[in-house]
């Protein structure tokens, strides 16, 4: 069995990742953040995903998603015109929840594990691998919740820990079933109107690299809103009907040699998150920080 280690999961999301800032998403672009051995399969169906985008712009705006590829063919209408999904999972949550009063509370929930919180790219359906446990501030100030989240890359947990808070909105259903759930959320980054960074290493100014963030006014743009008034970026689901080994525990993980996911985590911050996604989206995560 190959022995896997958290230094060489950095070394496989340096080579993905950070290598390539992905400016426009395609299937094989991350692909390299997934697994390592072998890359997951495209989930963009057959169909060409423009015959979905016109229907939506003609006004068909019935959306019946059973399967990860009926959100990942979404990708061009959700993030036009940029294609560029760099800190901009919030609209990712748009798309869903706009659209609630024509999906089951089970449709909801599974598509909000059809992609990353963090990096923005779109995921298959959960497993192992994916999922990740932790537990993390209630942004009202009210104490702290366990839940999972599902990330593309192992170094997102990182960056969920460290900027990421959790928040209740009630969600109404198409049959008319109201339900409150968590959801991941961050401060409103356009809420101090910051410019926009002109080159790579700048700071308190919104990365060039997420063309996708978009401030209106102080606003940003397509922005969700939970109860407390912070941006929702995805959904913190239970984690009561998961038993061990069906998730990657933040607290408690080791690799094969020893280390614990929460030393590399701290390895990570000790070097300024200064590789990869997670890099940009914690930039725009501290711009308000909750």
């Amino acid at each position: 069995m190959k022995t896997i280690t958290f230094s060489a999961l950095l070394l496989h999301f340096l080579a993905g990742c950070h290598a390539n800032t992905c400016l426009r998403w395609s299937p094989a672009e991350d692909a390299k953040c997934w697994g390592l051995e072998t890359p997951r399969r495209s989930f963009l169906s057959a169909r060409p995903r423009g015959q979905l985008r016109d229907s939506l712009l003609q006004g068909d705006t019935e959306w019946n998603p059973t399967t990860p590829a009926d959100l990942a063919e979404q990708y061009d209408e959700i993030f036009a015109p940029s294609g560029n999904r760099n800190a901009a999972s919030h609209l990712w949550a748009e798309f869903i929840l706009s659209r609630s009063n024509s999906l089951s509370h089970d449709q909801i929930e599974k598509a909000f594990t059809w992609f990353c919180p963090v990096s923005g790219s779109p995921l298959g359906d959960p497993s192992p691998r994916t999922r990740y446990k932790s537990t993390l501030a209630l942004a009202g100030g009210e104490g702290e919740v366990t839940g999972i989240t599902n990330h593309c890359c192992l170094p997102c947990i990182c960056d969920v820990t460290a900027v990421i808070k959790v928040d209740t909105k009630t969600i109404t259903d198409s049959s008319g079933t109201s339900q409150e759930y968590h959801f991941t959320v961050i401060g409103d980054p356009c809420a101090n109107k910051p410019p926009t960074c002109t080159k790579a290493g700048e700071h308190n100014c919104l990365p060039f690299e997420a063309p996708a963030v978009k401030c209106n006014d102080g606003q940003l743009e397509k922005a969700i809103l939970s109860d407390h008034g912070y941006v929702i970026i995805g959904m913190f689901s239970s984690a009561d009907n998961l038993a061990a080994g069906e998730y990657i525990d933040y607290e408690t993980m080791t690799d094969d040699e020893g280390n614990t996911l929460k030393g590399f985590c701290q390895e990570r911050a000790d070097a300024g998150y200064d590789s990869g996604m997670g890099a940009i989206f914690q930039q725009v995560a501290r711009l308000n920080p909750i």
